[in-house]
């Protein structure tokens, strides 16, 4: 599915973060902390959704001079290949990004309670450290294709000796790995 499927989800996701923070934050027991941690993990857990909602696509040229899978041949006319695919964020990455989430909010908060804070800058120093931490999530992502070869690239290749013997790829497929850069 594309990201803008996954963007009304982002939009109401965060919508709730911040109407829980809210809601928890005109009660009488408020824990500042506590809010802002809970704050961070919805918002996290929301990034997280909507990146994994992305579709991968790729379009790729075999190059004159590849080897064919059997090692005997070479493409000697560009071939094309599609891909479609998804990304994922292994291991702690998401428990990462929401620390950093949490981290930017209490910073923000602790810049607020300065005598004189400048509510522009509090503003926009948070706006900075949200970003670094969407940024640095973003690009542990991992990148998976399931790969198609359309054929009809000339190959050379030999089968005894050095009979070189012209023809064309068939069809085929493969998988790939990325990331985002």
């Amino acid at each position: 599915m594309p990201l803008s499927a996954g963007y009304p989800t982002l939009i109401d996701d965060l919508e709730a973060a911040y109407q829980t923070a809210k809601d928890d934050g005109t009660e009488d027991d408020a824990d500042a902390d506590g809010i802002v941690a809970t704050l961070a993990d919805d918002i996290g857990t929301a990034i997280h959704t909507y990146m994994e909602t992305a579709l991968v696509t790729t379009a790729g040229t075999i190059n004159p001079g590849q080897m064919t899978t059997m090692t005997a041949g070479t493409y000697t006319t560009p071939g094309a290949t599609i891909g479609t695919g998804e990304i994922t964020f292994p291991g702690g990455d998401v428990d990462t990004l929401k620390g950093d989430i949490e981290t930017a909010h209490l910073n923000a908060k602790a810049d607020g309670t300065e005598d004189g804070a400048d509510s522009d800058a509090i503003i926009a120093t948070l706006a900075s450290d949200m970003m670094t931490a969407i940024h640095t999530f973003a690009l542990t992502a991992e990148v998976e294709t399931d790969v198609t070869l359309t054929g009809g690239a000339v190959v050379a290749g030999t089968i005894v000796g050095t009979a070189v013997v012209p023809g064309t790829s068939l069809p085929g497929t493969g998988e790939g790995e990325g990331s985002l850069s």
